[in-house]
């Protein structure tokens, strides 16, 4: 490389930094990133609390940006269970069959799903996603819990 090669290149670098084009690129996939985190976690705070509007609108614009796949796959399993909460089966099924088509091995999302078939009358789809749920993770209470629910209740007697 010769010296005015170098010093052209040298000025388009550094006119390119005080434009901000490299920086601000950077900045702006970082503050995209932490707003979807946010997003998330705030979309968690406001489905504890029982705001399942909210918590709905922050998962949705959360999984709309471009998030790691396990970020992703725990908000379609919390927008899952806020969407069984206002009663949308339909959305709340698609968002758990999300979940779990990115991690088969994410019990949640199989406890989640077995929720709204229990919900619907569907015990033995319930009942075998509840079954899957434990067989990833034997030690999950909530799943232990749901399968003596079902397993007792008069539902399964018919």
């Amino acid at each position: 490389m010769t010296r005015k090669t170098l010093i052209i290149a040298a000025t388009a670098l550094g006119m390119a930094v005080s434009l901000g084009s490299a920086p601000s690129f950077a900045q702006s996939t970082d503050v995209i990133y932490l707003n979807v985190t946010n997003d998330i976690k705030t979309g968690r705070r406001a489905l504890r609390k029982g705001n399942m509007k909210r918590a709905i609108v922050l998962f949705e614009r959360g999984l709309k940006q471009n998030i790691p796949a396990g970020l992703r796959v725990v908000g379609h399993s919390n927008l899952c269970v806020a969407y069984r909460l206002q009663r949308d089966y339909e959305a709340a099924k698609e968002n758990c069959d999300r979940a779990i088509a990115l991690n088969p091995r994410y019990w949640r999302a199989y406890n989640n799903r077995a929720n709204i078939y229990h919900d619907q009358e569907n015990y033995l789809a319930a009942l075998s996603d509840y079954e899957a749920a434990l067989e990833i993770n034997p030690k999950a209470d909530v799943v232990r819990q749901n399968l003596r629910t079902i397993k007792t209740s008069d539902s399964m007697a018919d």
